[in-house]
């Protein structure tokens, strides 16, 4: 009786596979149920025809992920090592699809509905374990982000169920492991580094003994030699502002999405709507609670 109260507990699992599952379906169902689709790929890079479409960033996940050599894939990515960098998600669905590039459309999608239920299923466990209730697990599993992301063969989902990995494995007190999920994550998409960051500024404030500077330093040491390679490799650092219409970092808060108001107030106002009650509200709450 016991167990199955437990089990019932996970029941936001549930609902995150049926919303994910649901927007494949969609998917896949507009495209004729071809999983290459999904990918969006741009005429400009598939066909390298400089007045084609542009197509959609899940698009250089694929080419990396049938072509891992820089050389021969560096015509298909717009800004190459911006998106050479985010190396992990194509490998990991390469291997899986037994280097079958038929395969591997249905690989890229697999490992990030995977991933995205995996998350799901450790920020239950840690509600449950801290006695909070499972339902706020929803916040990040029904979050269009990672969502859209299943259905679009983007980074997001792989990297935070890494993020969320570390995490986990800190709440146990494995740092090392916790390190090394954050080396996985900062190689899958490179934002993660303001994981890696939280975690060193947590174990220097609060003078764990359990982790050494070694383990500390190895996600951001990894990275940076990987910034390095490529350098070497495409001639510019990936770790940067880059692909079809970037914007600037902003060293402030909140300024990216400010921006748009100098554009068009419509916009603006239809983005506060959106990403207010979402995004915005839920942050600055977090910082105030906190």
């Amino acid at each position: 009786m016991e167990n199955k109260k437990k089990l019932i507990s996970y029941w936001p699992i549930l609902i995150v596979l049926i919303a994910s599952v649901g927007y494949l379906v969609f998917r896949l169902e507009k495209y004729d149920w071809g999983p290459l689709a999904l990918a969006e790929l741009g005429t400009r890079y598939s066909e390298s025809d400089p007045d084609g479409s542009e197509g959609y960033d899940g698009q250089f996940a694929y080419y990396v992920a049938i072509e891992p050599n820089p050389e021969d894939v560096e015509d298909n990515l717009d800004v190459p090592a911006y998106r050479y960098q985010r190396i992990l998600y194509p490998l990991v669905a390469r291997v899986l699809s037994f280097g079958n590039t038929n395969w591997i459309p249905w690989t890229l999608i697999f490992v990030n509905l995977f991933a995205i239920l995996l998350a799901t299923w450790l920020l239950t466990h840690y509600l449950l374990a801290i006695g909070i209730s499972p339902r706020y697990t929803l916040i990040y599993g029904l979050w269009a982000g990672v969502v859209v992301g299943v259905g679009t063969d983007l980074y997001e989902p792989l990297a935070f169920a890494l993020a969320i990995s570390a995490w986990q494995a800190r709440r146990t007190c494995r740092f090392k492991l916790s390190y090394l999920f954050l080396t996985l994550a900062l190689l899958t998409k490179e934002i993660m580094i303001a994981f890696w960051i939280a975690a060193v500024i947590s174990d220097v404030t609060q003078r764990r003994d359990r982790v050494g500077w070694v383990e500390m330093i190895v996600p951001g040491l990894v990275f940076s030699l990987w910034q390095i390679w490529l350098w070497t490799a495409f001639g510019n650092l990936g770790f940067v502002s880059g692909g079809a219409m970037a914007t600037p970092f902003e060293i402030f808060p909140y300024f990216g999405f400010l921006r748009i108001g100098g554009a068009s107030i419509g916009a603006l106002l239809l983005f506060a709507l959106i990403f207010g009650p979402t995004i915005i509200f839920p942050s600055l709450w977090g910082i105030i609670s906190s």
